[in-house]
């Protein structure tokens, strides 16, 4: 039975015979009664009739309908009793993920979102939004069948809404191992070192190859060196460090106290392209070496200097 905290109490009416004077009320409450046409009829203009007739609180008995009729797993006419309660599409939605229906959560998220008809507060829609961002990962996480056909809507979410928390969506991101999500969305919002610290937090060291390839040729090489002192390039195999630091040759000739323990376990291949990268007739190794020099220099002339 549905829980009601109060109910209503009708006169009734005395009736006086010969014998005996009797007081009738109904059995049932018009508050109870309310709910039982509101959850058996598909029609709710029995109900509401009712409820206006005697001055009930439509709008909390109709979301107390709407709930148990989750419970009895009816998400459509649960949906149409919540409009009609005028509840707020959060309070809609999480009472849809408090009963686990994530699927018609999510369909419900996506059309008030993405509707410029709905007016929403700043707070309902931030508060939606980051309900959304549970809702996604939900969804593709568990998803046994094709998650790539939420992946694509999902990034557009990330890359296209501005409304939802930025730190949880790095958070969730991490915690759950969407890396390409994450570091898209990070490389977006200027939040790269974030991201990486946090999937280090959760011990995700293996970011794909190519990833780590599109940070640094996208100018994050920094950022991975930093990143938990260069952890993520100490994690790669010989072959896969010697990849990554050639995307940016000038990488290579900077970190070359990181290749020079691996040099016997390169290819020939690997080797070769090493050898032309620290070619000293090559511009960019001069220049390297002409800067070495020069702050050799520098630190020789100083030193003579507080020796004098």
């Amino acid at each position: 039975s549905i829980r009601l905290s109060s109910h209503t109490v009708l006169d009734g009416c005395i009736v006086v015979t010969n014998s005996s004077v009797f007081e009738c009320r109904p059995r049932v409450s018009p508050e109870r009664l309310f709910l039982k046409l509101a959850v058996k009829n598909n029609d709710a203009s029995v109900s509401e009739s009712l409820g206006i007739s005697i001055g009930l609180n439509l709008s909390n008995l109709f979301e107390i309908a709407a709930d148990h009729l989750l419970v009895l797993n009816n998400t459509t006419q649960a949906l149409c009793l919540y409009k009609l309660s005028k509840c707020s599409y959060v309070k809609r939605v999480s009472s849809l993920l408090k009963y686990k229906h994530y699927s018609t959560a999510m369909e419900v998220l996506q059309k008030v979102l993405g509707s410029s008809h709905i007016v929403l507060s700043t707070s309902d829609r931030k508060q939606l939004s980051n309900l959304a961002l549970k809702c996604y990962i939900h969804e593709i996480y568990s998803c046994t069948d094709t998650p790539s056909q939420l992946i694509e809507p999902f990034r557009n979410f990330l890359l296209g809404s501005f409304t939802f928390d930025e730190k949880l969506a790095l958070n969730l991101l991490a915690k759950f191992g969407f890396m390409e999500l994450l570091l898209d969305f990070a490389k977006a919002r200027g939040l790269v070192m974030e991201g990486l610290d946090l999937l280090q937090d959760y011990g995700r060291y293996d970011i794909p190859l190519v990833l780590l390839e599109d940070l640094i040729s996208r100018g994050f090489h920094a950022h991975l060196l930093k990143a938990g002192e260069g952890s993520y390039l100490q994690c790669l195999s010989a072959e896969d460090l010697v990849k990554l630091l050639l995307v940016k040759p000038q990488l290579a000739i900077r970190n070359v106290a990181m290749l020079e323990p691996e040099v016997n376990s390169l290819s020939l291949e690997s080797m070769l392209k090493l050898a032309d990268v620290f070619d000293p007739s090559k511009p960019l190794m001069q220049g390297f070496l002409r800067r070495s020099n020069h702050h050799r220099q520098s630190i020789t002339l100083q030193q003579s200097h507080v020796k004098i």
